[in-house]
């Protein structure tokens, strides 16, 4: 097992980090992307422009001798039903693939990434298959973030579980809050 400052030097390695927690656990969740420097998108709708949004935290920067970002945090409960025919699954998991999409290619600048970004998602319990979590759960939108994603933590309980890592070590198990032990 590892440190949380092992898994906070991979998020920091990371283009795009997905974050996948249980409801129980959004207080872990909370408390890792704390050790970030990050700006949050608090709502996505039909009406969102990642430029405008990018423009105003950049003037916020400037005017309000605000924060400066290296990260852009998404948790995809933010994205409005609004955006999408609610009624049907398949409008969501392909609206939240064109949001990471355009996300994704809008931060590169020169080859280079401007900012990196973590998405966050809610875990659920699914019936019949969980290949890519290992019974950990499935991602709100599909497995289609799972993809673009270049390291993928799930958090459960105490334990932040890496599912994908571009640069290796997939599968390893991470400890994340030393104050309990635990067994796996």
């Amino acid at each position: 097992m590892n440190s949380k400052e092992d898994l906070c030097s991979l998020i920091e390695k990371s283009p795009l980090t997905l974050i996948g927690y249980t409801f129980q656990d959004e207080r872990i969740k909370d408390e890792l992307i704390s050790n970030f420097n990050y700006v949050e998108i608090k709502e996505i709708d039909s009406s969102f422009s990642f430029k405008s949004f990018l423009r105003n935290e950049k003037l916020n920067h400037i005017l309000d001798s605000g924060k400066k970002f290296d990260y852009i945090l998404l948790d995809l409960n933010n994205i409005l039903p609004t955006s999408y025919d609610p009624s049907k699954v398949f409008n969501r998991v392909g609206f939240i693939r064109n949001v990471l999409e355009k996300l994704r290619e809008r931060i590169w600048v020169e080859g280079e990434p401007q900012y990196k970004i973590i998405v966050t998602s809610p875990v659920y319990k699914s019936i019949g298959r969980s290949v890519h979590t290992d019974g950990m759960g499935s991602f709100i939108g599909g497995d289609q973030p799972i993809y673009m994603s270049d390291l993928v933590v799930v958090l459960k309980g105490q334990i932040a579980r890496v599912i994908k890592n571009r640069d290796g070590g997939e599968g390893n198990y991470i400890l994340y809050n030393t104050k309990q032990s635990v067994e796996i």
